[in-house]
């Protein structure tokens, strides 16, 4: 197809997604703000699902889109990367359970929504017996390891992209989310790369994927998995645009070759943002005439 494709996207230009179409527009492409109708669907060539309602519309409506003009996991996967209890007894059962921190008796634990994200309603609670069943809670081994890593991937049955940023949190820290932190950028290694890849294939996983981990005596722990693009990735859309147009329409940028990641990537507040939107649209409500 060449240089123009026209990229279906239906968030707006603002807080996280704001960069987005630049980044396409940087690579060739041409950004279209539209909806996920089938007939807007089938007029562009790609679908760029930015948040989990796309993720979902597109599972439940366009299926037959998937791997022609959007790559996205199935309805399926993504909802086994939202409940971090069934994507934990689903590795463990695929035999990864080496990789994810699962109770230790003795040891202390986190707890954690099932369904959540931002590290909300996550705390360290002492050993106790773990109900067998819990519909609102699961259950980790508290970790002392003092770095963060996320792993930021594009895969469909390969690893097609690929970067890993490191956090320092300290040890004891409670995990409950990386904002206001600054992520160090590194090059996966490639033990790392292959565990991921095994791991998504197994739950029947493509499209981009966040996983975060800790390394504990060199061997990765999975902490979870989320099946949508990672809110650090924004901030390179370009990386973005090559990636996910590539791996659908190979040669579409031009040749114009990767994108140059930054050494480091901050991972800002969301509720600072929101704040701050608010204190303008009050600024903006009261002000004279």
């Amino acid at each position: 197809m060449g240089e123009g494709l026209t990229v279906l996207l239906t968030q707006p230009a603002r807080g996280r997604t704001r960069r987005v179409p630049e980044g396409l527009r940087a690579m060739g492409l041409r950004p279209v703000r539209g909806r996920l109708s089938s007939s807007q669907v089938a007029g562009h060539d790609v679908v760029l699902p930015l948040a989990n309602a796309d993720v979902v519309t597109l599972g439940l409506h366009l299926p037959h889109e998937r791997g022609r003009r959007y790559l996205a996991p199935t309805l399926e996967a993504f909802r086994t990367c939202e409940d971090k209890e069934v994507l934990t007894r689903r590795l463990a059962a695929e035999g990864f359970a080496r990789n994810l921190p699962l109770p230790v008796p003795g040891e202390r634990l986190v707890r954690k929504p099932r369904v959540g994200d931002s590290g909300a309603d996550v705390s360290i609670r002492p050993w106790a017996p773990v109900p067998e069943e819990d519909p609102v809670w699961t259950w980790q081994r508290a970790l002392e390891a003092p770095v963060e890593y996320t792993a930021h991937l594009l895969i469909r049955d390969r690893i097609l992209m690929s970067k890993g940023l490191a956090y320092d949190r300290g040890t004891g820290a409670v995990r409950s989310g990386i904002a206001n932190m600054v992520g160090r950028v590194f090059d996966l290694p490639e033990a790392h790369l292959a565990l991921f890849r095994d791991m998504l294939n197994a739950i029947g996983f493509e499209g981009f994927a966040c996983v975060n981990y800790f390394v504990e005596d060199g061997c990765p722990l999975v902490i979870e998995i989320n099946g949508r693009l990672g809110a650090s990735l924004l901030q390179v859309p370009e990386w973005i645009a090559y990636a996910y147009c590539e791996a659908l329409y190979p040669g579409c940028c031009g040749g114009r070759g990767q994108p140059r990641w930054p050494a480091q990537i901050p991972e800002r507040s969301r509720t600072k943002e929101a704040l701050r939107g608010v204190e303008r649209g009050l600024r903006r409500a009261l002000r004279p005439g």
